[in-house]
């Protein structure tokens, strides 16, 4: 995909989701995320093997309120207002997220759809919300390969 091609494609917050991609491709992605003026933040999953650690990661790179209860619902209300992080959208990545994913499958998925909630929240009010999850290129290719099959 082309760097315009990712800056249309990032600047439309009805297609704006949860993307697993490859570690190789995030700092395209980011550029172009930052060239739509959206708000870059990462979180860092290296070592990263469950729920809380996750949840505590999050809450400290997007600048949490002292008040995050640290469990799903409080990250779906977080990720949903933002409102200490004013911004005309948001791009998220997740670095070495194949530990998380490895190390906690139900847990990567909950944040996922945890994620994919929040863009779509966010779309309505027409604010791209995007979130990308970094995967090294064999974990991409073999997802590419188990869903052709």
């Amino acid at each position: 995909m082309s760097a315009s091609e990712m800056q249309t494609m990032l600047a439309d917050a009805r297609n704006a989701g949860a993307l697993l991609v490859s570690e190789d491709d995030l700092p395209d992605l980011r550029r172009a995320a930052q060239s739509n003026g959206l708000l870059w933040k990462q979180v860092g999953l290296a070592g990263c093997h469950g729920k809380l650690n996750l949840l505590d990661r999050i809450a400290h790179a997007l600048q949490f309120p002292k008040t995050f209860g640290r469990n799903w619902d409080a990250l779906s209300d977080c990720l949903g207002d933002l409102a200490w992080l004013p911004a005309k959208g948001y791009w998220i990545e997740f670095t070495h997220a194949a530990e998380l994913r490895k190390a906690a499958p139900e847990d990567f998925d909950t944040l996922m759809s945890v994620l994919d909630d929040a863009a779509t929240r966010w779309a309505s009010q027409k604010i791209a919300f995007w979130s990308a999850l970094a995967l090294p290129d064999a974990v991409i290719d073999a997802l590419d390969d188990d869903a052709l099959e």
